[in-house]
């Protein structure tokens, strides 16, 4: 996984892309690169109109548009940061910026049990794989998990001694690592909410952690311009840090993690020696803040999105760049390939998301148009369709080979904060800065007449 930013005026919002589901989970920093509160951008930072763009979709222009059903408007006293399905669908799952986290039930509306109350915001939620818990972390400076059934915590919080930025479950589900603003990650006993292990320690805040695959590994990134990679048995770091020149935003293994990439708000991407901790070739250069990277299935191939307004694809081997940079008219938010890597998907604050030819650079079809910054984008399963949402508070389905516009656009009365399908994909979940989430029926059997 990788961190994905967009940065607007002094706001800079980020999300978490699983590289094959593509969806997108909501976490935020502030102007100097320390994450907080994922506040949504003010009306006042939106952009009035949509930029010129050749050959844009013009909003529900053209033929007459189906209009998509409402099923259900989940109502929250405050904005809503993110909304989440369970498995089966049958449950959703959202947490607001009142430092809650409700559960609730889609047939009626209504919340399920006792929400899940932090003291202070909730940055995230995530499930146990069979969904009977729920881990959460917060700005109180705690993780805690949660028995899903009765919304009661399962034993004590997991303490850190500033804001905690991340959490998520080992692979058997015994252990929980977190790290935070405390310039620690830390690993703890799930069933006895002890810490296992030292802290793992930077200079500065820890912006993200992640497991190698047998677990024996721990990769970390922070403020402190450095990635790491420590022993998880005895906490001590491997190798000397990876080193850029700015925060290190971001740090994933390669498939086989024999490799490590990083990128960096130093305007590069780099690539590095696991074994060693020495950088593989030349960094992969950008003129801007570099927002996210990720690699190819094979490894062979690096793709990096960045706020000179390009999302550009190197040859992990070489450094070199591969074609022409993918070009916006603003920031590149977010960027991924397709299933098949043929083609690459990106987003920008110059209110458009674009498809791409991964080998010639090529733009496909005309720029999928909104009238403010499209905060996210993600193909369907069988990728035939794209689904987008903005700051111009609509959420919109296009179809991928055509890039028309889907339907009516499935509306909220403030900026749109996230939207996923559901697992059917019959349905899309929609959350807001309006104080609700919204369901809707995309099925295309439940069309409501054009009015």
């Amino acid at each position: 996984m990788g961190l994905l930013m967009i940065k607007k005026l002094k706001a800079h919002r980020f999300f978490l892309w699983d590289a094959v589901m593509l969806s997108a989970i909501f976490a935020l920093a502030d102007s100097d690169g320390a994450p907080s509160p994922d506040l949504p951008f003010m009306a006042a930072e939106k952009e009035a109109e949509a930029k010129s763009v050749p050959g844009a979709q013009a909003r529900d222009a053209g033929e007459a548009l189906p209009k998509w059903r409402l099923l259900r408007t989940f109502t929250h006293p405050c904005p809503v940061a993110e909304g989440i399905f369970f498995k089966n669908d049958t449950r959703i799952l959202t947490r607001g910026y009142d430092n809650i986290v409700r559960r609730w039930n889609p047939a009626t509306g209504q919340v399920i049990g006792p929400v899940l109350t932090h003291g202070g915001f909730v940055r995230g939620a995530a499930f146990s794989k069979d969904e009977r818990k729920i881990l959460t972390w917060s700005m109180d400076k705690t993780a805690r998990l949660w028995d899903c059934a009765t919304g009661k915590q399962i034993g004590p919080s997991l303490m850190h001694n500033g804001d905690v930025f991340g959490a998520a479950f080992s692979k058997d589900e015994r252990r929980i690592l977190t790290w935070s603003e405390d310039k620690t990650a830390r690993l703890w006993d799930a069933a006895t909410g002890k810490q296992i292990v030292p802290g793992f320690t930077h200079n500065g805040p820890v912006l993200g952690a992640i497991l190698s695959k047998d677990e024996t590994r721990l990769l970390t990134c922070s403020k402190d311009s450095t990635a790491r990679l420590w022993d998880v048995a005895s906490g001590k770091q491997i190798v000397p840090g990876f080193r850029h020149d700015s925060y290190v935003r971001g740090a994933i293994f390669s498939r086989d993690e024999k490799r490590i990439l990083t990128w960096s708000w130093d305007k590069t991407a780099r690539l590095w020696d696991c074994a060693t901790g020495r950088q593989i070739g030349r960094s992969l250069t950008h003129e801007g803040d570099v927002n996210g990277a990720v690699f190819s299935k094979n490894g062979a191939k690096i793709l990096t999105w960045s706020a000179d307004n390009a999302a550009r694809l190197w040859d992990a081997a070489t450094g070199r760049q591969i074609g022409q940079s993918l070009m916006h008219n603003d920031f590149v938010n977010a960027a991924a390939f397709s299933r098949d890597e043929t083609k690459i998907l990106t987003c920008s604050v110059d209110n458009t998301a674009r498809l791409w030819n991964a080998e010639t650079g090529k733009q496909i079809g005309p720029s999928l148009m909104h009238h403010a910054s499209v905060s996210g984008a993600s193909f369907s399963k069988d990728e035939t369709r794209i689904l987008t949402f903005s700051l111009d508070n609509t959420v919109r389905v296009w179809d991928a080979a055509t890039g028309k516009q889907l339907g009516w656009s499935l509306t909220h009365d403030h900026d749109v904060n996230g939207a996923i399908f559901s697992k059917d994909e019959k349905k899309i979940l929609t959350w807001s800065y309006d104080n609700t989430a919204r369901l809707w029926d995309v099925s295309g059997k439940e069309f409501l007449p054009e009015r």
